[in-house]
């Protein structure tokens, strides 16, 4: 019968986002997943770096000159030279082709690494968010079982006093009572903590609350 002093009181805050855009945040958001996105990004564009190793490469040269004679007349004449070179490496014994296939190779692991990410987000996730929904029907269901065995134990207790029942009843009541109020802890314990798992997940900052 000693009244419970819970050390926090866990409010009930309806959590209104729907799963699809927990989902779709969580894509945009989430550093972890970012940062692979970043790496598939480099691999991508060190595939096209070792691709240009196949490729010709061409050089323009481009040059002018200044020419003076004074004797026997004053002369001055000028030119402009310009050239133009093509160089293509088609005989490297294959280290360009190697280069090439190290680098998809690279960019393949990053883009499985990212597709598994995504994958494992969207797992989570949707167990967390299932799990806060069912946390959250015991949350209201177990405050009504509250309300409920309070009015049970009320009745069998007055019973007992007026002499119209006995003290089993009243022991039962109780014992019911008491059952109910931690089942009505266990949903507020995990509604807070799958709500908080959720938004983890999502990957919003963490506040003081």
């Amino acid at each position: 019968s000693e009244p419970l002093q819970l050390t926090t009181e866990v409010t009930y805050e309806p959590f209104g986002t729907a799963l699809t855009d927990c989902i779709s945040y969580a894509q945009r958001t989430r550093l972890d997943l970012v940062a692979q996105r970043e790496t598939l990004q480099q691999r991508e564009l060190a595939v096209d770096i070792a691709r240009a190793g196949k490729k010709p490469t061409m050089n323009l040269t481009l040059g002018t000159g200044l020419t003076s004679q004074f004797r026997p007349h004053s002369d001055t004449s000028s030119d402009v030279s310009a050239s133009v070179g093509v160089n293509w490496n088609i005989f490297d014994s294959g280290v360009t082709r190697a280069q090439i296939d190290a680098a998809e190779a690279e960019r393949d692991t990053a883009l499985l690494n990212v597709r598994q990410a995504e994958e494992t987000i969207d797992l989570n996730l949707r167990k967390a968010y299932l799990n806060l929904r069912e946390a959250e029907k015991r949350f209201t269901a177990t405050g009504d079982a509250v309300k409920q065995a309070e009015e049970d134990y009320f009745i069998a207790s007055r019973r007992y006093s007026a002499g119209e029942g006995i003290l089993l009843d009243v022991l039962d009541a109780q014992l019911a009572l008491s059952k109910a109020k931690q089942n009505d802890i266990n949903a507020r314990y995990d509604y807070a903590r799958y709500r908080a798992q959720v938004e983890n997940l999502m990957g919003e900052p963490l506040t003081e609350a």
